[in-house]
């Protein structure tokens, strides 16, 4: 496949999860994004409509906490690093900052980051967030009527019937949302998520008669993309795919609050986990009180600095 049949073929965002500085290394076979899910009966409870912006957003929690008792408006990631990592790295992204810039240059220390490590702290101190909260905590207090809002993967949706007690009928509560954004007009994010399949062919070339590339043709097909992604409550990759599943909402919902999805700034180094581990005790020092926000977000480069001297893009 050329580049012109790969862009006719594959959705923008699910190709997109492939490519590393405009060349394509891999096809998507399932996708979706690490976005914003609400429970519409929470919002209704608390007599809120969706946010757009990060102030309305703020507004919405406010109301939760007042009108939902003994509930965790923003089950917002606040232990395990690994979740942590991807609730301070997109509201980075919201409020216009970044960890590591696409040469490999370590930029947190920033206002930008500062400001977004600021709001996290700010939600935790007024009781929109709570600490000790990690993703699997997200889904059962959302499932459960206790949260309104938390980032998931599509998958989620899997999840809350299971921990609803309620199956398919809990479906009706499950709403994507587009992440809010700082400002109207500005695009909204989210963290590009899904599997991706690799050839490798003997001598750097493959035919379109190669097994392998037989399996992925198959793997790609209609057949395959109308049927494995929606078992795993993910979206199809190719748009005749996902035109073919046009009356699954959730799943359109999704396609639509997906936003400009970004690919993981931590995730595609070699040094991840150590990354990962430096952002989260560094956002956690700050949640807890520990560090100021200023004294955080200085450790934070510091020691990402250090950690990124032997990096290389992960392979």
């Amino acid at each position: 496949m050329g580049r012109k049949i790969f862009e006719a073929t594959f959705a923008p965002d699910a190709l997109a999860m492939g490519n590393i500085n405009g060349k394509q290394f891999a096809l998507p076979l399932i996708s979706g994004s690490i976005g914003m899910v609400a429970n519409k009966a929470v919002l209704d409870q608390a007599g809120v409509e969706a946010p757009t912006t990060v102030a309305e957003f703020k507004d919405a929690l406010i109301a939760v906490r007042d009108n939902v008792p003994n509930s965790v408006p923003y089950t917002m990631a606040t232990k395990n690093n690994g979740s942590i990592l991807i609730d301070f790295m997109i509201w980075n992204w919201v409020h216009g900052g970044s960890i590591i810039d696409a040469d490999g240059k370590v930029v947190v220390d920033s206002p930008e980051s500062r400001a977004a490590l600021q709001f996290m702290v700010d939600l935790l101190n007024e009781r929109l967030a709570a600490p000790e909260i990690d993703r699997p905590d997200s889904r059962r207090l959302l499932a459960q009527g206790a949260s309104a809002f938390y980032f998931d993967a599509p998958q989620t949706r899997t999840f809350l019937r299971d921990f609803s007690g309620q199956g398919e009928a809990f479906d009706v509560n499950v709403l994507p949302l587009k992440t809010p954004v700082l400002n109207e007009g500005d695009a909204s994010t989210s963290v590009q998520w899904g599997h991706l399949l690799v050839q490798f062919a003997p001598g750097a070339t493959a035919t379109a008669e190669d097994p392998a590339d037989k399996f992925l043709s198959y793997l790609t097909s209609d057949a395959v993309q109308t049927e494995f992604p929606l078992k795993m409550s993910a979206l199809p990759v190719t748009n005749s795919a996902r035109a073919a599943v046009a009356d699954d909402a959730y799943l359109t919902a999704w396609a639509e609050a997906t936003g400009a999805s970004r690919a993981n700034e931590v995730g595609i180094w070699s040094n991840a986990a150590d990354m990962t581990t430096i952002i989260g005790e560094e956002v956690q020092g700050a949640l807890l009180g520990q560090k100021s926000v200023d004294d955080a977000i200085a450790a934070m480069q510091a020691r990402l600095t250090e950690s990124m001297a032997n990096a290389t893009p992960a392979s």
